[in-house]
């Protein structure tokens, strides 16, 4: 009589030499994921604030009423406000963003309280660079440069803000 052995399935040494393998490749890996995500919410925040302040700029000019983008105190979040007329001075806040990022000028001083007004026209008189911090992230896009009638995104470098 002949005795089949069952020959299919892993050993436990292959087992735990895969298991080792990959608490090897997850060791190395888990610091690069850590910077790779906080690249791409900073590249993300910067992405939505630009969109709000072209939706700004755009619903001023299609609504005929001045719009606004208001970075509140703490420089982390801002508010998007509506207004019923040229004179109105206090507006309407239609959504408040927070985007757990601090907030500040090119040159690194405070951007708090600064009001981003479109008039009817979508023109606006404060012209600025926002950049999201920390600016050494490696993040493709971290700030934005605001114009009269642009706003572009781009990268901090040396202390200016290079769009593209």
């Amino acid at each position: 009589m002949t005795i089949i052995y069952n020959e299919d399935g892993f050993t436990l040494i292959e087992l735990i030499m895969v298991m080792m393998i990959m608490g090897i490749l997850m060791a190395i890996a888990i610091p690069g994921f850590h910077s790779w995500q906080l690249k791409a919410q900073i590249e993300r925040h910067a992405r939505e604030l630009m969109a709000d302040l072209n939706k700004a700029r755009l619903d001023s000019i299609y609504s005929k009423r001045p719009h606004s983008l208001v970075i509140n105190s703490s420089a982390n979040g801002y508010s998007f406000k509506s207004y019923s007329s040229q004179n109105d001075s206090g507006g309407t806040v239609v959504f408040t963003k927070n985007i757990g990022y601090s907030m500040a000028t090119a040159s690194g001083s405070s951007i708090a309280d600064v009001v981003f007004l479109f008039n009817v026209r979508g023109v606006t008189s404060v012209w600025n660079t926002i950049r999201i911090n920390p600016t050494d992230s490696g993040a493709y896009y971290d700030c934005i440069v605001i114009s009269a009638m642009r706003t572009n995104l781009g990268q901090m470098r040396g202390g200016s803000c290079v769009q593209r």
